[in-house]
Formats: C-alpha cells, sequence, structure tokens
C-alpha cells in the first residue's frame, strides 16, 4: 500500500492511499510523530473514501482519500503506514502544515517547491537524490507545486499502446509503477520518493495524455481515430482523478484548488491565496479549463484581499499558435476561447499576481507591468527529469500582455513583457520562500540543478503587493 499527502491545512492534511489489492482495507493505521518535538504522538485510525480506478478492470487498483487531523500549525510531521500489530507498510511518508499566516521577517517562510515534467527513465535517479538534499528541514516545503507530465503516457515513440481496452489500461497503470515505483511497489524510489515527501497540489498536462492532447498527435498512431481517443481520454481522466487530484463532477466546480495562508481580513501581507486550475483534464478542441472552474478562479481574481499565487498546466506568457498551427505543435492557453476571461480577470485583479507553470522544458522568470501599476510575475519550472530522446528548449517570454487581441467585453491594454530570467535549459526545480514584508508578500525565488545540487545563478526576490 502507498500513502502520499496531498492537500495541507494548519491542522493536517489530506492523504492519498494506493491499494493493490481485491479488496482495500476498512482501516488504514497512520502512527505519527512530530520530528521537531522528538514526539510521537500514536496512531490514527483512518478511514479512507475507496474508488477503484476502473471498476471491472484488472489488476484491481483502489485509490483513497482520508483527512488528517488535529496536528499543529507550521510543524513537521513524520508519518509511517502501518498493518494492525504496527509494523511499517512502505516508506514513511513527511508532511509540514501550513502556517497561521504568511511567516515575518525574522521567522522561517513559507516554503514551496515548484517542478513539472518527470520520467525516471532519464536522470530520475539524480533528480531525487537532488530532492533529498533540497528537502532540508530547514527549508522543507510546506506545499509541491506539480504542474503536470508526472508521467509520458505516449512516450517513448517506438512504445506502441496496445488496442485492446484492458491492454490499455493495463499499459496506463505500469506507466505509473515504472515511473513512481521504479524496480517494485514501494515507494522508496522514483518519482514516489519525491511525492511522499511533503504535501503536495498537481495539476494534470497533455503527456497524461498525449502531446498536445486533445489534438491527434502525428507520432501516436493510437490517436488516428476518434474512438481510441475517446479510449486514451476516458483512461487518461482516470487515472489523474484516482492517482493525482481529487477533483469534482457534474455542472459545478471539478478541477480548481484553493488554499489560503492567513486568516480573512488580515493585513495584506500577512495573507496569501493560492489558486490551480487544471488546464488538461477538461480540454476540449476550444476550451482549456472547465466553465465553471474558470468562472470561479476570474470572480475570485477579481475579489482579491491580497496578492494570490495561480498554478496553471501551461505558461500565460507564451505566444498564441493560431487556429492551424495548434493542431500540429502544442497550443497553448492563449490558443483557447477561455483566455480571454482569465486575461481580462488577471488585468482586474486588485493586488499583484504570480503565475506558476511548467511544461515548456526550460525554466524562466517574466513580468509585466499593468496600466493601473500591478504586476504579473511568471515562474516557470521544466523539467524536473527530462524524458530521454527528447531535448531541452529556448524558450522565452512573449513580448506581450496578451497574447492577442481579446474581443469584447475582455478587451484590455497591452503591457510589454520583461524577462527576468533567461531560459534554464537543464533539469532544475524551484523554490519560493514567502514572507511578509509590511502589507506585501516577498517572494524568493531560486532555481537548483539536478545535476549539480547547487542553485543556479542568484536568487531573485519580488514583492507582491
Amino acid at each position: 500500500m502507498w500513502m502520499i499527502p496531498q492537500l495541507p491545512r494548519t491542522d493536517g492534511a489530506t492523504l492519498w492511499f494506493g491499494a493493490f489489492v481485491p479488496t482495500p482495507p476498512e482501516v488504514v493505521w497512520v502512527e505519527v510523530i512530530d520530528v521537531g518535538g522528538r514526539r510521537r504522538l500514536g496512531r490514527r485510525a483512518l478511514r479512507p473514501r475507496w474508488a477503484p480506478v476502473e471498476a471491472d478492470a484488472t489488476p484491481r487498483v483502489w485509490t483513497g482519500r482520508a483527512s488528517l487531523d488535529g496536528l499543529a500549525p507550521d510543524r513537521l510531521y513524520r508519518l509511517q503506514l502501518a498493518d494492525e500489530s504496527g509494523a511499517p507498510i512502505d516508506a514513511a511518508s513527511e508532511l509540514r502544515t501550513l502556517p497561521l499566516r504568511v511567516p515575518g521577517a525574522s521567522e522561517n517562510p513559507l516554503t514551496i517547491l515548484l517542478g513539472s515534467c518527470f520520467d525516471y527513465s532519464g536522470d530520475g535517479g539524480a533528480a531525487i537524490s537532488s530532492f533529498r538534499r533540497l528537502l532540508t528541514a530547514a527549508q522543507f516545503p510546506h506545499l509541491k507545486v506539480l504542474c503536470g507530465d508526472q508521467i509520458y503516457l505516449d512516450l517513448p515513440v517506438s512504445e506502441v499502446i496496445p488496442r485492446d481496452p484492458a491492454l490499455t489500461y493495463r499499459h496506463i497503470l505500469g506507466k505509473y509503477l515504472r515511473n513512481w515505483a521504479p524496480g517494485g511497489t514501494r515507494l522508496a524510489s522514483g518519482y514516489g520518493d519525491l511525492l511522499r515527501r511533503g504535501a503536495n497540489l498537481l495539476v494534470s498536462d497533455d503527456h497524461e495524455y498525449w502531446n498536445n492532447y486533445p489534438f491527434a498527435a502525428s507520432h501516436v498512431p493510437f490517436t488516428y481515430t476518434a474512438a481510441r481517443r475517446a479510449l486514451l481520454t476516458r483512461l487518461g481522466t482516470a487515472f489523474c482523478r484516482a492517482f493525482q487530484a481529487e477533483m469534482g463532477e457534474g455542472d459545478g466546480v471539478r478541477a480548481l484548488t484553493e488554499i489560503v495562508i492567513g486568516p480573512e481580513g488580515a493585513c495584506p501581507g500577512d495573507r496569501l491565496e493560492i489558486l490551480a486550475i487544471d488546464g488538461r483534464i477538461e480540454r476540449t478542441f476550444t476550451r482549456a479549463h472547465w466553465p465553471a472552474d474558470m468562472e470561479r478562479l476570474c470572480a475570485r481574481l477579481r475579489g482579491l484581499t491580497s496578492p494570490a499565487l495561480v498554478v496553471l498546466s501551461q505558461p500565460l506568457f507564451q505566444p498564441a499558435e493560431g487556429a492551424i498551427r495548434r493542431r500540429w505543435v502544442d497550443a497553448g492557453i492563449a490558443d483557447f476561447d477561455d483566455y480571454e476571461p482569465l486575461a481580462a480577470a488577471l488585468a482586474a485583479a486588485p493586488h499583484d499576481v504570480m503565475i506558476l507553470s511548467g511544461d515548456i522544458h526550460c525554466g524562466r522568470i517574466a513580468e509585466t507591468s499593468l496600466p493601473g501599476g500591478r504586476r504579473i510575475v511568471e515562474v516557470v519550472a521544466s523539467p524536473l527529469s527530462l524524458i530521454p530522446r527528447t531535448s531541452y528548449e529556448e524558450k522565452p517570454a512573449d513580448t506581450s500582455f496578451p497574447a492577442r487581441p481579446l474581443s469584447p467585453p475582455f478587451r484590455i491594454p497591452s503591457s510589454e513583457i520583461r524577462m527576468r530570467r533567461d531560459p534554464i535549459r537543464e533539469d532544475h526545480a524551484v523554490t519560493l520562500a514567502i514572507r511578509a514584508r509590511g502589507r506585501s508578500v516577498a517572494v524568493e525565488v531560486s532555481f537548483w540543478s539536478v545535476r549539480t545540487r547547487e542553485r543556479i545563478g542568484a536568487a531573485q526576490t519580488f514583492t507582491l503587493t
């Protein structure tokens, strides 16, 4: 059985469980250890909400989520999954709870690790080793933001996706197992070793399906027919919901996550909103996001009472490819209809916004100053571990925001985009160290090399008002 911390709170977190058995246990036992206080807090009996990835598929795989409560704010805990006798199951997980407010200048910062695009068959072993060094007690992240391509379902190109639905299911399951727990079923190596070390917020991107999803991909013959695309869409979505992020159903909000640090009515410097929208799992040929998710995100942006971090599956500051090219190259969010309300809401936000994203196989920082004096800063981190036989990219930000003229009623003035960090073309991760600075929030951004395990260049600090 696997256990991974997902969304954190000040008093606990949602824990994710994976069980590879015909019938999962009704109760799971988790030993809780306060690392800082060096105290065992005893075993907790949790009852996950189990569901099979696919009801009739074999082998049967169950995933479930349960809430761990009663912890103290801003403390590091070790969580050991155990059986009824207390014997450990799998490697221990770690969790740092959220602080009650954005920490001050003399306190340890709110720490977020940002990354995307991980393939263990590349340099994944080195990446995991580097993360162990980064995730020290002093800067252990309160949250890891992972912006997609947690697997590469469609690559390498020499790999053939089986056409029989039962075998397609097994193919995707095998992808997750090999990338997250290579060489076995324990999360002591591979992507799972990163996932178990701290809480996680995950959004999907195209390779959870296939390159440039939902458009057919020339290198993936499986996508040449609508019926096979529908099968891969159904299974890719089922695995994303099961393994990565809990998502709603129906007409309401599905794939929008909201985390708020600091109480309602607090000084803007003591409060920070984190808004994450999945731009791939509900994508169609005309829109990138589920309509209710986008409507809610735009309303939150227009009503901000503090600076915000907005997590996107793809970068904001990318040029539009156009109606024809977007079918054959990687279409960005500017190529879809719901880019217009998003761009207009960002322009109308009463506080500064920092965009966090990945996808493009290079890291960078860019920003624009809006006519009213507010700013949008974008930080992109990609890849954590480059998949073999692909390449790093040289993709500077677009030159102006918005990426294309918007139609009424969304029309906004154009503003220049300035590069603040030239493209980084190596495996890397980013850490954000966040502290209150008066009525503003100071975000120190550091890029870290997987190869050298050192900071790439100097850290840069952005003050969000």
